[in-house]
């Protein structure tokens, strides 16, 4: 729809501009020399190009004078994934209020020795992942 109100307004500006300038429309409608001009502009398409372009390029033609892949349907479904998306991130903004209120009442104590634990299990785990993929690189080199 778009491209056909582009081109009504190009060639509106044209005549007008013409028009404006007291020219004589006769003068425009040549059709000898519009088939000549465009006959060389598309001769010049097709040897300039292979036939994957060419093919793009018609596609591309076909695709600005048809239909919209955006409906109605594929708008709504979007709108309804951001809500979810908004939806969810509340829900985790809610709980880290939540997680934040009960370490400022925790006693400083306990969320040290928490603190402590958590790393050493981390540190446990990471220890014993490396051990895995060294052993697995060894079994690997001796294959």
């Amino acid at each position: 729809m778009f491209s056909i109100i582009g081109i009504v307004v190009v060639f509106g500006a044209v005549v007008a501009g013409y028009l404006m300038e007291h020219g004589n429309l006769k003068v425009l409608m040549q059709p000898a020399e519009l088939i000549i001009i465009l006959g060389a502009a598309i001769g010049t398409v097709f040897v300039a190009n292979p036939l994957y372009i060419l093919t793009k390029i018609g596609k591309g033609i076909a695709g600005a004078f048809g239909g919209s892949p955006f409906t109605k349907k594929r708008y709504e479904n979007t709108l309804q994934q951001l809500q979810s998306t908004q939806t969810n991130l509340n829900s985790d903004q809610t709980q880290l209020a939540q997680q934040a209120n009960s370490l400022v009442g925790a006693d400083l104590a306990t969320s040290i020795t928490n603190l402590e634990q958590a790393t050493t299990a981390t540190n446990a785990i990471l220890s014993a992942t490396g051990q895995i993929l060294s052993t697995m690189n060894l079994l690997n080199f001796l294959k």
